[in-house]
């Protein structure tokens, strides 16, 4: 899935925010599950997160430009993400 230019703002954790400070993990606004809507917000490039698609929930990361895992297709549009620090 590629990063929509024609969508609403998007906040990407690592870049610098409207006000010029980077933006963190801790700004992000999480569901009360605890997943972040991968339309408004964006991972830390390369730091692997749990991806929420329609039919399926995998591991993987954001490169930037794609979302990127073994399971991934082109096809797949990301819905939502969280990070966990313990991966097993």
């Amino acid at each position: 899935m590629k990063k929509d230019k024609n969508a609403e703002e998007l906040f990407e954790v690592g870049e610098n925010d409207s006000s010029g400070k980077k933006f963190t993990y801790t700004k992000v606004l999480y569901q009360k599950d605890g997943w972040a809507d991968a339309t408004k917000f964006l991972p830390l490039k390369y730091d692997l997160v749990n991806i929420k698609f329609e039919k399926k929930t995998v591991h993987g990361w954001w490169d930037g430009l794609n979302w990127i895992g073994l399971k991934i297709t082109p096809e797949d549009k990301a819905l939502a993400w969280n990070k966990k620090e313990d991966y097993e």
